[in-house]
């Protein structure tokens, strides 16, 4: 039997569902569905001219179809700064940038192909360090951020390797230090780490000869996706099409393009043929994204009693070879630099800067992470010079409602005090001294706090479109990343229409008929996506109530329009799974809800040289973390026996979804805190694979993880919900780090905090820090 294939072609045989299109794969007579593999050949410098590139053996290659250099396809694209090419032209700014790309029949024909490529190169000083990068007269990585597109927000600095400077000032930041009896200040620092999602990075693209061009992509933006490439390939927004298939894990990694361009690039050599790249694990630590490595300076005063009176804040994230979602990541940190506290004299400046290393991103936190592993360690040395109990320190200085945050915002819906109660008691935080095992190990407690900001401005839509049996189809442009955020949507379009969740079903997200959504990041769609599904859910009541009033004869005001139940003045009545057997759908338009949301009426703008707002964020999120560990002095190793996690999630629409996010972001956080870090020699990566980079295993994890959630509803998030996503792993690593310092008395300023480095540490006392007494 003859059946149709996804660009419309007839076909015998279905043979198996390709992984990356969620599309059939057609066996028997398959010309017209051939189907090419990519390959990339990779900068073998970080830093380095091309000089001339050789393509004549690559050719003889038997399967080769397609060859591009990036001279070929001088394009660039970017989110923030469209500083990036689809394949280097000119130079390479890391190692492992793509400069050939090749598609051919089979993988290993283009895997070969890669092996044949002649390229001459001359090497130029690499910038592998941000305090060299931002060194008078270090090399430029770009010699001029003028000849980019830069987004508004963007501070640029000319002639220099920064291409974001943010800054924040409230107050008198040298009088408020002028003001405090004690001054206390550090430098903590993360290495560079990967995301380490289950799959790597991988599409497929075709271009046809109308100039369409089609991506089938595991993304977690494909608005985004769209937007970038239609500006970068000068096509309408109508002519490009993302079509987004399940994602394998994010954590903010597939935010931005990587494989995509490269395939676009082979795929417009052949018009019509589907092009197919999927990084190897090798590849996707080479030239995916990473979290950057991040050093930040915190300086803290206070009077006799903690009352803080001055921060100063001085961030510097290595963004890598393009900026990419940098400078967002330094703005989202910049705001969150100070913490949860009260705080009169605020300053911070952050300096995202370009290197010749891979390519920063957003990873889970988005910047606050860093930023929360400096400050509420510093909180601790505070703490200890003021000889007041941590927890103690934080509830005296934490915000609360009313209270004015360091951009002049009056804060509402605050839970910082809660959040830090519930694990206190959880943990037993009374009895916190640290105590010595029968064995000879080391138990102690931590406690640390955070706060973070969704992305804003921004906007959101949602349709429902209601058939004939009472069921729903609902379409978002927010992409599913195993956050349970389609879960939730569903229950909120349930509930408004009194149906069951299995009569909701959730569109798969696809450019050319789901409404836009800015980004699937920031912790945003549960409260963005939320409130438009609600309202498209509401205009569908609204519909039906006009249809009924016709099928009933009545005054449309006459009826009343509940969850999922229209009343008639004349008793009548109808839900809807009984719509089909009342007719009110008969001979009428179709009834198709639509809800959009955004903060534009809400958001007031930045001043562009303090930062002052008096609403800069929709939302802020809040929580809590203390743990309990055991060091053993002998070798070095930190079990984390207990975390108790409070996090404020508004309102919890999916308990179970809202404790797996905790409970998986903890123990991401414990891998940050203990064993995740990539090693470089020079511009070398070592440990490019899953044998030598280490993520947590079961061994690794909390032996308990108890979540506590705090139900402090938003008056404008969807029946008072917030996000949850992110803020799990914000709080996890400073709090193993202040009770690994009431262990052993040193604190350590450079994470991952691993035996090694354990065992160094017991060898000497930190001038802030001293031993316990046990």
């Amino acid at each position: 039997m003859s059946q149709k294939n996804h660009i419309g072609e007839s076909v015998t045989h279905i043979d198996a569902w390709d992984k990356v299109t969620g599309s059939a794969v057609y066996c028997g007579d398959m010309s017209f569905l051939h189907q090419l593999y990519g390959a990339v050949y990779r900068s073998p410098f970080s830093h380095a001219k091309i000089i001339t590139i050789d393509l004549a053996e690559v050719w003889k290659t038997p399967g080769v179809k397609a060859v591009v250099t990036g001279e070929d396809f001088p394009r660039l694209y970017g989110q923030y700064v469209v500083d990036q090419p689809f394949l280097a032209f000119g130079k390479v700014r890391f190692k492992g940038e793509p400069v050939v790309a090749i598609a051919a029949d089979t993988p290993e024909s283009a895997a070969e192909a890669v092996k044949k490529v002649h390229a001459v190169f001359e090497e130029l000083p690499a910038v592998l360090d941000v305090y060299e990068a931002v060194a008078e007269g270090a090399p430029l990585v770009h010699d001029d951020w003028s000849k980019y597109s830069v987004a508004d927000f963007i501070r640029p600095e000319p002639g220099t390797n920064i291409c974001d400077h943010f800054q924040l000032s409230k107050g008198d930041m040298d009088a408020g230090f002028r003001e405090a009896d004690v001054i206390d200040e550090g430098e903590f620092s993360t290495p560079m780490i990967q995301h380490v999602t289950i799959e790597t990075h991988c599409a497929i693209a075709q271009c046809l000869n109308d100039g369409t061009v089609n991506v089938w992509s595991p993304c977690q933006s494909p608005f985004a996706m769209r937007d970038q490439l239609a500006a970068a390939l000068k096509l309408p927004l109508r002519k490009v099409r993302v079509i987004a298939s399940s994602i394998g894990g994010a954590f903010g990694g597939k935010n931005e393009m990587r494989v995509e361009p490269i395939v676009i690039a082979l795929a417009m050599k052949v018009p019509g043929k589907h092009v197919k790249l999927v990084f190897t694990r090798e590849e996707e630590f080479l030239s995916s994204v990473v979290r950057g490595e991040s050093s930040v300076k915190v300086k803290l005063g206070a009077k006799n009693d903690g009352t803080l009176t001055a921060v100063k804040v001085e961030t510097y994230l290595d963004t890598g070879a393009y900026a990419t979602t940098g400078p967002r990541v330094n703005f989202i940190a910049g705001f969150a630099s100070s913490g949860p506290y009260v705080v009169p004299n605020i300053k911070v400046d952050g300096y995202c800067v370009s290197t010749t290393r891979q390519i920063g991103s957003s990873f889970r936190g988005f910047g606050v992470s860093e930023i929360a592993w400096a400050y509420e360690s510093q909180m601790d040395c505070l703490a200890k010079r003021l000889k007041m109990d941590p927890l103690d320190l934080r509830m005296k200085n934490a915000v609360e409602d009313g209270s004015i945050s360091a951009t002049g915002e009056r804060l509402f819906s605050v839970s910082a005090k809660q959040c830090l109660q519930a694990v206190a008691d959880a943990i037993d935080w009374k009895n916190r001294d640290p105590v010595i095992t029968p064995e000879g190990k080391i138990r102690t407690k931590g406690i640390a706090t955070f706060m973070k900001p969704t992305g804003t401005p921004s906007n959101s839509s949602a349709v429902v479109r209601l058939n004939d049996d009472g069921t729903v189809n609902v379409m978002i442009g927010g992409m599913e990343m195993g956050q349970s955020m389609t879960t939730v949507i569903a229950q909120m379009v349930a509930h408004e229409l009194g149906i069951s969740m299995d009569s909701v079903e959730m569109t798969p997200v696809d450019t050319e008929y789901c409404p836009f959504e800015k980004h699937s990041s920031a912790s945003r769609l549960t409260f963005h996506i939320g409130n438009a599904a609600v309202r498209a859910a509401k205009d569908v009541m609204e519909q039906l109530r006009r249809l009924a009033a016709i099928a009933w004869n009545v005054d449309p005001r006459a009826i009343k329009a509940g969850r999922g139940e229209l009343t008639g003045p004349g008793g009548q009545s109808v839900t809807l799974p009984e719509l089909r057997k009342a007719s009110i759908l008969r001979d009428q338009d179709p009834v198709i809800g639509k809800g959009a949301y955004s903060t534009s009426d809400i958001y007031v703008p930045l001043d562009p040289v303090t930062r002052q707002s008096a609403r800069p964020m929709i939302y802020w999120m809040w929580g809590a973390q203390a743990v309990e560990i055991e060091v053993d002095p002998e070798t070095g190793k930190i079990q984390v026996l207990k975390v108790a996690a409070a996090h404020d999630v508004g309102r919890a629409i999916n308990p179970v979804a809202c404790y797996q996010q905790i409970e998986g972001a903890v123990s991401m956080g414990v891998g940050h805190a203990l064993i995740e870090e990539m090693i470089f020699d020079g511009g070398d990566i070592l440990n490019a694979n899953m044998v030598d980079y280490k993520v947590p295993t079961i061994a690794d994890i909390p032996l308990e993880t108890q979540v506590i959630l705090i139900e402090n509803g938003h008056p404008e998030g969807p029946y008072g919900a917030k996000g949850i996503g992110e803020p799990g792993i914000i709080p996890t690593v400073p709090a193993i780090g202040n009770a690994l310092c009431e262990a052993i008395g040193e604190r350590i300023h450079r994470l991952p905090m691993k035996p090694e480095k354990v065992l160094e540490a017991l060898k000497k006392r930190s001038e802030h820090c001293h031993a316990p007494t046990i």
